[in-house]
């Protein structure tokens, strides 16, 4: 019984010593996206990555209303779209570590944010 409870007790601490949570694991941006043009209410999705991402418009209704930045590494910015291309005559907004957080909508008279793209330089 001793030796099962000692057996026990090592490999728990061999478990959580093997598997530390590094900082280097957190991703290198992240937003969220909201459907309802409302200040960020209603439905909320995630985004987040490691590095650049090519043109994403998988979004749920086909746009998103409101948004807010997340975490986003120095070296990256992600750029907001009206459209379902990336188009870059159609930026909406551009959000990078330097950009103040709260919850943000298009500045322009747009039905919604159609797709985004992620540039990272490292």
């Amino acid at each position: 019984m001793k030796s099962s409870i000692i057996l026990a007790a090592a490999s728990l601490f061999s478990f959580s010593a093997a598997s530390p949570t590094r900082r280097d694991e957190d991703p290198a941006w992240s937003f969220s996206v909201y459907q309802s043009h409302e200040r960020c209410t209603g439905a909320r999705d995630p985004y987040s990555g490691n590095g650049s991402q090519e043109c994403s418009h998988a979004i749920r209704n086909g746009s998103f209303g409101s948004y807010t930045r997340g975490r986003i590494r120095d070296d990256c910015s992600i750029y907001i779209y009206n459209n379902g291309d990336c188009n870059p005559e159609s930026i909406i907004d551009i959000l990078t570590s330097a950009k103040e957080e709260g919850c943000k909508q298009p500045q322009l008279e747009v039905s919604g944010a159609a797709s985004f793209r992620v540039e990272c330089k490292n």
